[in-house]
């Protein structure tokens, strides 16, 4: 059992945590908002197919070998 004092210390303790933790969280999601503005969704089946082949199909490894 903990005496009153280290109690205490240990509240104190878990609130400074807590305290920079909400500002970190703070500081990478105002970061994130100055960053540019969400894509448009445009021609999805056409992007889709470009990510699919770009991703998917295996590249060619051994050009020029």
């Amino acid at each position: 059992m903990l005496t009153t004092i280290e109690k205490i210390i240990f509240i104190v303790l878990a609130i400074t945590a807590a305290g920079f933790t909400f500002h970190g969280f703070k500081t990478i999601i105002d970061s994130i908002r100055k960053g540019r503005p969400a894509p448009e969704l445009k021609n999805i089946p056409a992007s889709l197919l470009i990510a699919g082949d770009q991703g998917f199909v295996p590249a060619n490894n051994f050009q020029g070998a």
